[in-house]
Protein backbone atom coordinates (compact mmCIF):
# COMPACT_ATOMS: atom_id res chain seq x y z
CA UNK A 1 0.00 0.00 0.00
CA UNK A 2 2.89 2.29 1.03
CA UNK A 3 4.69 1.88 -2.51
CA UNK A 4 1.38 2.48 -4.75
CA UNK A 5 0.74 5.58 -2.76
CA UNK A 6 4.06 6.56 -3.55
CA UNK A 7 3.92 5.86 -7.26
CA UNK A 8 0.68 8.16 -7.23
CA UNK A 9 2.38 10.76 -5.77
CA UNK A 10 5.23 10.73 -7.69
CA UNK A 11 3.42 10.47 -10.94
CA UNK A 12 1.17 12.97 -10.11
CA UNK A 13 3.96 15.43 -9.08
CA UNK A 14 5.47 14.63 -12.64
CA UNK A 15 2.11 15.37 -14.85
CA UNK A 16 1.75 18.45 -12.57
CA UNK A 17 5.80 19.57 -13.75
CA UNK A 18 4.70 18.67 -17.34
CA UNK A 19 1.61 20.38 -17.17
CA UNK A 20 3.25 23.69 -15.82
CA UNK A 21 5.41 23.94 -18.53
CA UNK A 22 2.44 23.93 -21.14
CA UNK A 23 0.80 27.51 -19.48
CA UNK A 24 4.70 28.98 -18.95
CA UNK A 25 5.55 28.81 -22.36
CA UNK A 26 5.74 31.99 -24.65
CA UNK A 27 2.23 31.86 -26.91
CA UNK A 28 -0.64 34.60 -27.22
CA UNK A 29 -3.65 34.85 -28.61
CA UNK A 30 -6.71 37.42 -28.77
CA UNK A 31 -8.71 40.06 -30.59
CA UNK A 32 -7.20 43.44 -30.86
CA UNK A 33 -8.65 46.74 -31.83
CA UNK A 34 -6.24 49.77 -33.57
CA UNK A 35 -7.78 53.24 -34.01
CA UNK A 36 -7.05 55.03 -37.54
CA UNK A 37 -3.49 55.80 -37.89
CA UNK A 38 -2.27 53.92 -34.56
CA UNK A 39 0.00 50.65 -33.82
CA UNK A 40 -0.41 47.76 -31.84
CA UNK A 41 2.53 45.64 -30.68
CA UNK A 42 3.22 42.76 -28.36
CA UNK A 43 6.84 41.29 -27.63
CA UNK A 44 7.94 38.30 -26.33
CA UNK A 45 8.93 37.21 -22.71
CA UNK A 46 12.53 36.94 -22.95
CA UNK A 47 15.55 36.54 -25.81
CA UNK A 48 14.14 34.17 -27.98
CA UNK A 49 14.76 33.25 -32.21
CA UNK A 50 11.73 31.85 -32.78
CA UNK A 51 8.25 33.81 -34.03
CA UNK A 52 5.06 31.86 -35.47
CA UNK A 53 1.85 33.82 -36.19
CA UNK A 54 -0.91 34.23 -37.50
CA UNK A 55 -3.30 37.54 -38.34
CA UNK A 56 -6.99 38.18 -40.08
CA UNK A 57 -8.30 41.21 -39.92
CA UNK A 58 -12.06 41.28 -38.56
CA UNK A 59 -15.46 43.08 -38.27
CA UNK A 60 -17.05 42.20 -35.58
CA UNK A 61 -18.99 43.74 -32.17
CA UNK A 62 -16.80 41.85 -30.07
CA UNK A 63 -14.54 43.51 -27.40
CA UNK A 64 -10.97 43.48 -27.49
CA UNK A 65 -9.27 40.61 -25.22
CA UNK A 66 -8.26 42.56 -22.22
CA UNK A 67 -4.13 42.61 -21.82
CA UNK A 68 -3.96 41.58 -24.80
CA UNK A 69 -0.89 43.54 -26.51
CA UNK A 70 -0.36 47.25 -26.43
CA UNK A 71 -1.58 50.16 -28.44
CA UNK A 72 0.55 53.69 -29.17
CA UNK A 73 -0.01 56.46 -31.12
CA UNK A 74 3.01 57.03 -32.77
CA UNK A 75 3.43 58.09 -36.51
CA UNK A 76 0.84 57.64 -38.45
CA UNK A 77 1.55 54.67 -41.40
CA UNK A 78 1.54 55.63 -44.89
CA UNK A 79 -2.27 55.48 -46.06
CA UNK A 80 -3.19 52.92 -49.05
CA UNK A 81 -5.96 52.91 -51.60
CA UNK A 82 -6.90 49.30 -50.18
CA UNK A 83 -8.07 48.40 -47.12
CA UNK A 84 -6.05 46.13 -44.50
CA UNK A 85 -3.21 45.95 -41.95
CA UNK A 86 0.40 45.91 -42.23
CA UNK A 87 2.56 43.65 -39.47
CA UNK A 88 6.17 43.74 -39.13
CA UNK A 89 8.13 41.80 -37.01
CA UNK A 90 11.51 43.21 -34.77
CA UNK A 91 13.24 43.58 -31.99
CA UNK A 92 12.21 45.47 -29.21
CA UNK A 93 14.31 48.46 -29.88
CA UNK A 94 13.16 48.77 -33.63
CA UNK A 95 9.62 48.78 -32.70
CA UNK A 96 9.72 51.55 -29.98
CA UNK A 97 11.71 53.17 -32.44
CA UNK A 98 8.64 52.78 -35.67
CA UNK A 99 6.45 54.70 -33.43
CA UNK A 100 8.95 57.43 -32.58
CA UNK A 101 7.77 60.86 -33.45
CA UNK A 102 10.63 61.72 -34.91
CA UNK A 103 10.76 58.86 -37.35
CA UNK A 104 14.59 57.37 -36.83
CA UNK A 105 15.74 54.70 -39.04
CA UNK A 106 13.31 51.26 -38.27
CA UNK A 107 15.34 48.30 -39.06
CA UNK A 108 12.91 45.08 -39.28
CA UNK A 109 12.77 41.05 -40.53
CA UNK A 110 10.97 41.55 -43.91
CA UNK A 111 10.47 38.02 -44.51
CA UNK A 112 8.17 37.58 -41.51
CA UNK A 113 6.30 40.95 -42.56
CA UNK A 114 3.57 42.00 -44.27
CA UNK A 115 4.26 45.77 -44.60
CA UNK A 116 4.70 46.30 -48.48
CA UNK A 117 0.76 47.03 -48.92
CA UNK A 118 -2.04 46.33 -46.29
CA UNK A 119 -3.64 42.73 -46.15
CA UNK A 120 -6.71 40.85 -44.31
CA UNK A 121 -4.87 38.19 -43.16
CA UNK A 122 -1.09 37.71 -42.74
CA UNK A 123 0.83 34.49 -41.47
CA UNK A 124 4.56 33.93 -40.80
CA UNK A 125 6.88 31.61 -39.24
CA UNK A 126 10.98 31.71 -38.29
CA UNK A 127 11.56 28.29 -40.52
CA UNK A 128 14.85 27.62 -39.51
CA UNK A 129 14.66 29.78 -36.24
CA UNK A 130 16.85 32.90 -36.49
CA UNK A 131 20.93 32.84 -36.10
CA UNK A 132 20.69 35.04 -32.83
CA UNK A 133 18.04 35.75 -29.84
CA UNK A 134 16.89 38.69 -28.88
CA UNK A 135 13.74 40.09 -27.88
CA UNK A 136 11.47 39.84 -30.60
CA UNK A 137 7.93 42.04 -31.57
CA UNK A 138 5.23 41.91 -33.90
CA UNK A 139 3.77 45.04 -34.46
CA UNK A 140 0.50 45.37 -36.76
CA UNK A 141 -0.04 49.02 -38.10
CA UNK A 142 -3.34 50.18 -38.88
CA UNK A 143 -3.26 52.96 -42.50
CA UNK A 144 -6.97 53.14 -42.43
CA UNK A 145 -9.38 55.76 -41.76
CA UNK A 146 -11.33 53.81 -38.58
CA UNK A 147 -10.87 51.82 -35.94
CA UNK A 148 -9.53 48.41 -37.52
CA UNK A 149 -9.96 44.93 -35.42
CA UNK A 150 -8.25 41.66 -35.66
CA UNK A 151 -7.55 38.41 -34.43
CA UNK A 152 -4.25 37.35 -33.89
CA UNK A 153 -2.76 33.93 -32.16
CA UNK A 154 1.76 34.10 -31.55
CA UNK A 155 4.02 31.61 -30.68
CA UNK A 156 7.54 33.02 -29.48
CA UNK A 157 8.31 29.25 -28.28
CA UNK A 158 9.36 26.87 -30.64
CA UNK A 159 8.32 24.38 -29.07
CA UNK A 160 4.99 25.37 -28.09
CA UNK A 161 2.58 25.48 -31.25
CA UNK A 162 0.32 28.80 -31.43
CA UNK A 163 -2.40 29.06 -29.80
CA UNK A 164 -5.85 28.50 -32.17
CA UNK A 165 -6.76 31.42 -34.02
CA UNK A 166 -10.13 32.18 -33.57
CA UNK A 167 -12.56 33.94 -35.69
CA UNK A 168 -15.35 36.53 -33.09
CA UNK A 169 -18.88 36.61 -34.84
CA UNK A 170 -19.26 39.44 -37.29
CA UNK A 171 -21.13 42.36 -37.05
CA UNK A 172 -24.70 41.33 -38.07
CA UNK A 173 -26.08 43.88 -40.35
CA UNK A 174 -30.15 42.24 -40.44
CA UNK A 175 -30.47 42.05 -36.48
CA UNK A 176 -34.00 39.52 -35.89
CA UNK A 177 -36.84 42.34 -34.87
CA UNK A 178 -36.48 40.82 -31.36
CA UNK A 179 -38.99 43.86 -30.52
CA UNK A 180 -41.77 42.20 -31.30
CA UNK A 181 -40.96 39.00 -29.41
CA UNK A 182 -40.65 40.28 -25.77
CA UNK A 183 -40.41 36.49 -24.41
CA UNK A 184 -37.76 35.45 -26.81
CA UNK A 185 -34.22 35.05 -24.97
CA UNK A 186 -31.28 36.61 -26.84
CA UNK A 187 -28.76 33.80 -27.93
CA UNK A 188 -25.22 34.20 -27.91
CA UNK A 189 -22.95 33.32 -31.03
CA UNK A 190 -20.25 31.23 -30.54
CA UNK A 191 -16.57 32.61 -31.63
CA UNK A 192 -15.60 30.08 -35.20
CA UNK A 193 -12.32 28.45 -34.84
CA UNK A 194 -10.18 28.07 -37.70
CA UNK A 195 -9.92 24.25 -38.16
CA UNK A 196 -6.78 25.10 -40.31
CA UNK A 197 -5.17 26.53 -37.19
CA UNK A 198 -3.42 24.26 -34.08
CA UNK A 199 -5.79 21.77 -32.76
CA UNK A 200 -6.60 20.86 -28.71
CA UNK A 201 -5.04 21.21 -26.20
CA UNK A 202 -3.83 17.40 -25.34
CA UNK A 203 -3.28 17.58 -28.74
CA UNK A 204 -0.89 20.21 -28.54
CA UNK A 205 0.97 18.49 -25.24
CA UNK A 206 1.10 15.21 -27.65
CA UNK A 207 3.47 17.21 -30.00
CA UNK A 208 5.75 19.39 -28.37
CA UNK A 209 8.76 17.17 -27.99
CA UNK A 210 9.89 18.70 -24.84
CA UNK A 211 6.65 17.78 -23.06
CA UNK A 212 6.38 13.90 -23.68
CA UNK A 213 9.46 11.93 -25.47
CA UNK A 214 10.37 8.40 -25.79
CA UNK A 215 12.79 8.83 -23.56
CA UNK A 216 11.28 10.93 -20.69
CA UNK A 217 8.48 7.86 -20.93
CA UNK A 218 11.40 4.85 -20.78
CA UNK A 219 12.76 6.66 -17.76
CA UNK A 220 9.54 7.03 -15.95
CA UNK A 221 8.32 3.18 -16.64
CA UNK A 222 11.81 1.87 -15.19
CA UNK A 223 11.61 4.09 -12.40
CA UNK A 224 7.80 3.17 -11.58
CA UNK A 225 9.36 -0.66 -11.70
CA UNK A 226 11.58 -0.38 -9.51
CA UNK A 227 9.21 1.00 -6.71
CA UNK A 228 7.37 -1.79 -7.62
CA UNK A 229 9.64 -4.46 -7.05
Amino acid sequence: MFKFTMLLLIFSLMIIERVSMVYSQDTSSGIGSIPEGQTWYICSKGATNFIDYSMRMVETSQDPTPGFGTNVIGNHPKQFNTVGLLTMVANYTNIRALVDPSRPIVLFREELSCNVEPVKECSKSTNPPLSIQDILCLAIMNPNSNITKFTASISFDQNASKPILTIPPPIDDNPSNTNNSPSSSPTKSTPYIDPTETHSFFVNIANRSKIIDPGYLLLLGSFISIILT
